[in-house]
């Protein structure tokens, strides 16, 4: 990193937010294998957070590579860095899902693309 990049404080800091909303704020990370359901977790607990008065947004993982991502492709090192970027605002937490209702549920047909050998990494 470059010596004329300096941090700058904020004059909002997470106590202001946290008063100001009336509720602290945290991050829900969901990973796993895809079609496990990820977005669709995230976004019925993103209604439910909202319809409780919660402030919160869902960071799903295709708009984010739409946006701040898009000049990521899938390299193990393009990966590391998508992770690195969304870890900058992000804590993680696991959700599990079998690799056959991953795969039952896969609308991209990505597992049976790997499974050929036509996603390499």
């Amino acid at each position: 990193m470059t010596k004329d990049i300096v941090w700058h404080e904020t004059l909002v800091d997470r106590q202001d937010r946290n008063r100001r909303n009336n509720h602290k704020s945290w991050v829900v990370w969901l990973t796993g294998c895809p079609a496990s359901g990820k977005s669709t977790i995230a976004h019925h607990m993103e209604r439910e957070l909202f319809d409780r008065g919660v402030y919160c947004y869902v960071l799903d993982g295709d708009n984010v590579r739409h946006g701040i991502n898009s000049d990521l492709g899938f390299s193990r090192e393009d990966r590391r860095q998508n992770l690195r970027r969304i870890g900058e605002v992000a804590k993680l937490v696991y959700a599990k899902c079998s690799i056959e209702t991953c795969e039952m549920r896969d609308p991209k047909g990505q597992n049976k693309k790997a499974r050929a050998g036509l996603i390499k990494e």
